[in-house]
């Protein structure tokens, strides 16, 4: 089966539409920063000076990339193990 490039685009272009007009985001970035670790990021300043260890996860919503943070501690139920994949809302 061959796949035209004019498909593929035709796919993306939705996609990013869906992406555009809805409250959803995507997940482009994820980093653990560890306390002591050096992690700058513009208007947020040096994550790493937190007491705790960050997740620090970038998303596409469309029209910019937006940061959001989350409490890391493996096997924490209330903290992040990861990112999650798909943000609804506006991100913190």
């Amino acid at each position: 089966m061959k796949i035209s490039v004019t498909t593929v685009l035709a796919v993306l272009f939705l996609a990013w539409l869906a992406i555009r007009f809805s409250d959803v985001q995507v997940l482009v970035h994820e980093v653990t920063v560890r306390p002591g670790q050096r992690y700058v990021l513009e208007g947020h300043g040096d994550i790493g000076n937190s007491a705790e260890t960050t997740r620090v996860c970038s998303y596409f919503n469309g029209r910019e990339i937006v940061v959001s943070f989350f409490r890391y501690a493996p096997g924490d139920r209330l903290a992040a193990d990861k990112c999650p994949y798909f943000l609804h809302g506006p991100a913190t």
